[in-house]
């Protein structure tokens, strides 16, 4: 009860673990109406009911062999070993963490001297916090760890700076740290061991194409207070139903001489008839540098059923109709 009032009104504490605490409490009042007649048959009674829940527990949930809560130990070693290997002055570290107490703990234990430059990416301060380290590091390695659930758009925006990835654990998607390079890497599919099913791009005729205002011969989309939204991608999603897993990848390169925060480019599954079933948006005030290209990436992951006749759109949105070039606007469809 406790457990549960904290968890409404602090912080949310209430896992299956918790159960271990409140099971001896649930056996007392269990047998508490056996009386004290303890006989033969009650003791083989009580016997099978040990083992049974034994067995359960260990055997057929293998409830020891999971992960249950966000892993310190284990980042802080990989954290210590690769700030050896690659040098600390070549790494920018970032990890979403309650308190830095608790990695921190664990790397006194490796005897590391690890400092991040950010503990904590949640919401859309820490977002942009991590969008200014990105952008103001000069560091061939990224290493990103994560104790606890944080915004899915933060891996999407490291990968706009630092596309590839050396080495990457994951824990049961409870926590997990990943090192990201600049220039030599697995690709993040391949990281992630994702198949691509289907590749789309987006196919704005040649004569909408002009050359971009940034001094180089690039020929792009042009996109201004006359166009809002760009040619996009859609796709009948009935090939799609069925699969599990499915991950959507959609990314593309802009340029704006004057910023484009408003802009977001857009995964959108919809019913046949247009009502929206889900929907991801990757804002470009993350990535953006104006006077730059700059390469924006959206990931959704599919976690609805596919009705029938459904269609999956893909598009960049300039909601505030700012003068942006768009050009190489892609989708994958990954399992």
């Amino acid at each position: 009860l406790i457990g549960y009032v904290y968890s409404i009104k602090v912080n949310p504490v209430l896992q299956h673990p918790v159960l271990i605490f409140s099971f001896p409490c649930f056996i007392l009042l269990f047998f508490s109406y056996a009386g004290c007649d303890f006989d033969r048959a009650k003791r083989w009674l009580l016997a099978l009911f040990l083992a049974a829940g034994v067995l359960g527990t260990t055997t057929v949930n293998r409830y020891y062999n999971k992960q249950h809560f966000g892993e310190f130990k284990d980042i802080a070693r990989l954290t210590a070993l690769w700030q050896q290997q690659y040098g600390d002055t070549a790494i920018t570290k970032v990890i979403s963490v309650n308190s830095p107490y608790y990695i921190e703990y664990y790397l006194a234990r490796n005897e590391a001297k690890v400092k991040f430059d950010l503990y904590d990416i949640r919401e859309s301060e820490g977002l942009k916090a991590l969008s200014e380290t990105l952008k103001s590091s000069r560091k061939p390695y990224f290493l990103y760890a994560l104790t606890k659930p944080a915004p899915a758009e933060g891996e999407d925006i490291i990968r706009s700076y630092f596309p590839f990835i050396l080495e990457r654990k994951d824990y049961d998607g409870l926590s997990s740290v990943t090192l990201f390079a600049r220039e030599k890497g697995q690709s993040w599919q391949q990281a992630n061991q994702l198949k691509e099913i289907r590749s789309l791009k987006a196919g704005p005729t040649e004569d909408s194409l002009v050359t971009a205002e940034n001094g180089e011969a690039v020929k792009a989309f042009k996109m201004d207070v006359s166009a809002e939204y760009s040619p996009g991608i859609e796709l009948n999603a009935n090939e799609l139903i069925g699969k599990k897993n499915l991950v959507i990848e959609a990314e593309t390169d802009l340029f704006s001489s004057e910023g484009a925060a408003g802009a977001t480019l857009v995964i959108s599954l919809e019913t046949a008839e247009g009502k929206s079933l889900q929907w991801e948006g990757s804002s470009a005030s993350y990535i953006e540098t104006p006077g730059k290209w700059c390469h924006l990436i959206n990931t959704m992951k599919m976690d609805t059923n596919i009705p029938g006749n459904a269609k999956l759109k893909v598009y960049f949105w300039n909601k505030d109709k700012k003068l942006v070039y768009l050009r190489g606007l892609k989708c994958r469809i990954l399992n």
